[in-house]
């Protein structure tokens, strides 16, 4: 989740850990342990490929954080008079494994069971940035920040969290409701499913993202809760399957294929293959596309990753996922002019 997320939800476990007799102490400590994870994306990598799959593994496995919590209460407790070893170690410990598992809903995924070769756990059943599920816990922070001995704070701390966690799994049965919708859509379409990916639109569970994986294309589509029908559009896109084939022994491209759970595509762009991880954007606006392989004399070379720009997110956006949580007849999210079919790109090439 986003940094301002896992502060207020870090705050709210120190202040319900170890706030009474030092309210804001607990508050802003728990704060700024629940940052911690985070700092991984200081440690420098060879290339943006492993920058981006290694983010969210040691600092973020369950196993390191057990481990590290009673030292870091010992060290705590040694410096400082305000908190106990032991209100210090639940604060390490509930204030970094909260921070983890909640990354564990989104769906960048987790590598809760590092250093285990498990690939990463992405529920995706939330969006990295989730205003329903932020905006009580930051209520609370800014409550016990300004009127720190309020009578009723720490009652508000234990509801925050407890109504945070209600949300959560709500978004798990919301997620379960539109998997069973599309396992029956995909069933009367006929189209045959190898992965399917049910995902949380941006900042709202109201909509979900589903990207199904069928040999040589994937269907994107959208699902609302409110509905009136169970029928979904899917839009089909090649997927590029003769360039993913390519690439099949590079171990960047293994890297890449470990990590976003197979859900991948590629295309040719500046005469070098870029493969796009579908879960994260939509086609052709996604987030994490690399180029890895390059012609060259006619032939193709394996190239050391290098990560494209970011795309620009249309304004329309926004706009769009409204309309389309009220209005399942909305037009569907417009294929961009990176969708090129493989006879397109091979003709490029």
């Amino acid at each position: 989740m986003d940094s301002l997320t896992q502060a207020v939800l870090g705050a709210a476990v120190g202040f319900a850990v170890a706030g009474k007799r030092y309210p804001r102490r607990a508050l802003l400590y728990g704060a700024a342990i629940a940052t911690l994870p985070d700092l991984d994306i200081v440690v420098q990598h060879d290339n943006a490929l492993d920058s981006f799959t290694r983010h969210r593994s040691f600092s973020h496995s369950l196993f390191v954080q057990i481990l590290i919590s009673p030292v870091l209460a010992f060290l705590c407790s040694r410096n400082s008079k305000y908190f106990s070893l032991r209100e210090w170690l639940w604060m390490f410990l509930l204030c970094l494994t909260s921070h983890a598992l909640l990354d564990a809903f989104t769906v960048y995924g987790t590598q809760l069971f590092w250093p285990l070769n498990y690939p990463p756990v992405m529920g995706g059943s939330v969006f990295i940035i989730d205003p329903l599920y932020t905006l009580p816990l930051f209520i609370l922070f800014m409550t016990v920040l300004i009127r720190p001995t309020g009578k009723y704070n720490l009652l508000f701390a234990y509801g925050a969290l407890l109504l945070g966690s209600a949300y959560l799994t709500s978004s798990l049965i919301l997620q379960s409701h539109i998997s069973s919708r599309v396992a029956s859509e995909l069933d009367r379409q006929n189209i045959n499913a190898e992965n399917v990916l049910i995902t949380a639109a941006p900042f709202t569970t109201f909509l979900w993202r589903t990207v199904v994986i069928s040999d040589a294309f994937y269907y994107q589509g959208f699902a609302s809760i409110f509905d009136e029908h169970s029928t979904i559009e899917f839009q089909q896109v090649n997927r590029g399957v003769s360039f993913l084939k390519l690439l099949s022994n590079h171990k960047y491209y293994d890297q890449l294929n470990w990590f976003s759970h197979g859900f991948n595509a590629a295309r040719i762009e500046d005469k070098k293959i870029v493969v796009s991880d579908l879960r994260m954007g939509v086609e052709s606006l996604y987030v994490f596309q690399f180029s890895l392989a390059e012609k060259i004399n006619n032939q193709w070379r394996y190239t050391a990753p290098n990560q494209l720009t970011e795309p620009k997110i249309p304004k329309e956006t926004a706009t769009w996922i409204f309309n389309r949580i009220f209005n399942q007849h909305a037009p569907m999210f417009p294929i961009g002019s990176l969708s090129l079919s493989e006879s397109q790109s091979s003709a490029e090439s």
